[in-house]
């Protein structure tokens, strides 16, 4: 009784018996690898991270439980909810907040920081007066974190430092082909103050008054080529 040939020696026959076919897959196949190997992006560290954004909140003066009671949790609450999200959390620091959106895969970076910058309008009124806005960072990846920097100095004083690290040494680094965004954290701000008195009766609400209305007008913008008066 004759036995049936196998599968892989039927192969091999027909293969040895149609050369010019064998050769002309071969290079087909050979032709697609290489057509699909160059079009194939090439990353040393892939983005395996869902669509994310990160909202920024600079608080300067406030300590890390205020930051959390009055900046981060009504910023959270503002932001929960948005279509397509899937997990939010925040980072409260001294004198900063740091609230991170992930959404769903199917969501597109775009949407994801439009849907956010929706929100943020309704979350600025939640926020104290003192405040600045929240603004979103540049759209990058946590795979593009490259470093933190810490300034320090035996002479100079915290609001000096913060001074050269917003205009100098941000500057400088933001001028950097491939840099996205430099956050300067910490330090003292610079800031204007007059000092009043402190005396009680009907007048005390009036001087004030006119405290702050002089503040207004000798710490205000105007474009040049223009005289006001009065």
């Amino acid at each position: 009784m004759l036995e049936r040939p196998g599968m892989l020696e039927t192969l091999v026959r027909w293969s040895l018996e149609n050369r010019i076919a064998v050769y002309a897959i071969a290079l087909l196949l050979t032709a697609f690898g290489g057509w699909t190997a160059m079009r194939t992006p090439v990353d040393v560290l892939p983005d395996l991270t869902a669509p994310t954004v990160t909202v920024v909140v600079d608080a300067g003066g406030y300590t890390p439980t205020e930051v959390e009671q009055r900046i981060t949790i009504p910023l959270e609450t503002a932001l929960n909810g948005a279509p397509g999200l899937r997990r939010i959390r925040s980072n409260s620091a001294t004198g900063l907040a740091v609230v991170t959106m992930e959404y769903d895969w199917s969501t597109e970076p775009e949407q994801a920081r439009r849907v956010t910058a929706e929100r943020l309008q309704t979350a600025t009124d939640e926020l104290p007066d003192d405040v600045p806005p929240p603004h979103m960072t540049p759209a990058s990846s946590v795979m593009g974190e490259i470093m933190f920097v810490a300034m320090r100095s035996d002479t100079a004083s915290p609001m000096e430092l913060k001074s050269t690290a917003d205009w100098i040494v941000r500057r400088r680094v933001m001028s950097v082909p491939g840099i996205a965004e430099v956050m300067t954290i910490g330090g003292g701000r610079r800031r204007r103050e007059r000092p009043g008195t402190a005396d009680r009766g009907r007048g005390s609400c009036r001087q004030c008054g006119r405290v702050w209305q002089r503040r207004g007008r000798r710490s205000g913008r105007s474009a040049g080529a223009r005289t006001r008066s009065g």
